[in-house]
């Protein structure tokens, strides 16, 4: 069996694996399908998924840094160090998002 697959086969997995029009192929189907162990495919579909989910984040941080903006420029926010967050201590936030 080959290692690995090549980046056009992983996508090719990730859609076999999650569209329910083709089926939803299991990850054994698929690393057959393309002589890989199934763990691989598996592994394959979540790369994919995670990528996904960056590029979907990625989306979403752009959208706020444009909101983030318009705050600056309304003046409903100051850029730099703001009074309104210096109360905070750094262990008020959130660790993960």
């Amino acid at each position: 069996m080959r290692r690995a697959l090549n980046e056009k086969q992983r996508l090719i997995a990730y859609v076999l694996n999650k569209d329910p029009d083709l089926g939803n192929h299991s990850t054994k189907k698929i690393g057959e399908f393309f002589e890989v162990s199934q763990s691989t495919a598996y592994n394959a579909v979540k790369e994919v998924q995670i990528a996904r989910k960056i590029q979907d984040l990625e989306q979403q941080l752009a959208a706020a840094k444009v909101d983030a903006k318009k705050y600056i420029e309304t003046g409903r926010l100051s850029e730099g160090k703001s009074p309104a967050f210096e109360s905070y201590k750094k262990d008020d936030f959130p660790k993960s998002v």
